[in-house]
C-alpha cells in the first residue's frame, strides 16, 4: 500500500478523490473567480460544501434564498480555517491569482442536485461595490452582512 499524493497546478478545479462518501477537490484561481468576472451563483440542494484555504486570498459571497434580494454577505476566508456552506445557500468565490484551496463535498454532489443562476448587471456591480468598500477592505471582517 502506498501513500497517494494529489496536486493541481492549473487554473480551475479538479476532484482527484471520491471515496467513502467524500469528494476532495483542489481549486485554484480561474478567470471565473476574478472580481470582474463573477457572473453566477450556485447552491447545492442536498449537500453541504466546505472550503479550506492554504494559499492566497479568497472571499465567499453568499445570498439568501431570494435571488432578487439585496442581502449579500461577504466572508473573508482565513488560511487554516474550514468554512462550511450549508445546503441551499447561494454562493460563489472571489479569489486572488495565487489562491489555492481544498473543497470537501459529499459524493454525488453534481449539477443534477445543484442550482445556478446568472447574476444581473446590477447584482454584479453591487458585489464589486461591496468587495471594494472601505468597510470590507479595512476591517477584513468575516461573516458580516453588508
Amino acid at each position: 500500500m502506498n501513500i497517494e499524493i494529489f496536486s493541481h497546478d492549473e487554473p480551475g478545479v479538479i476532484f482527484p478523490y471520491d471515496r467513502d462518501g467524500r469528494i476532495l477537490g483542489l481549486k485554484n484561481y480561474g478567470a471565473a473567480n476574478n472580481l470582474l468576472n463573477i457572473t453566477k451563483m450556485e447552491r447545492h440542494l442536498q449537500t453541504e460544501e466546505q472550503f479550506l484555504l492554504f494559499q492566497g486570498s479568497c472571499t465567499i459571497v453568499t445570498l439568501n434564498d431570494n435571488k432578487n434580494a439585496e442581502h449579500w454577505e461577504l466572508t473573508l476566508v482565513k488560511p487554516g480555517s474550514i468554512y462550511n456552506i450549508p445546503k441551499g445557500l447561494w454562493h460563489t468565490t472571489i479569489m486572488s491569482r495565487d489562491c489555492r484551496m481544498v473543497l470537501i463535498e459529499n459524493s454525488g454532489t453534481s449539477t443534477d442536485n445543484s442550482d445556478y443562476f446568472a447574476l444581473t448587471k446590477e447584482q454584479c456591480s453591487r458585489i464589486r461595490e461591496l468587495y471594494k468598500s472601505d468597510c470590507f477592505s479595512k476591517h477584513q471582517h468575516s461573516g458580516k452582512t453588508l
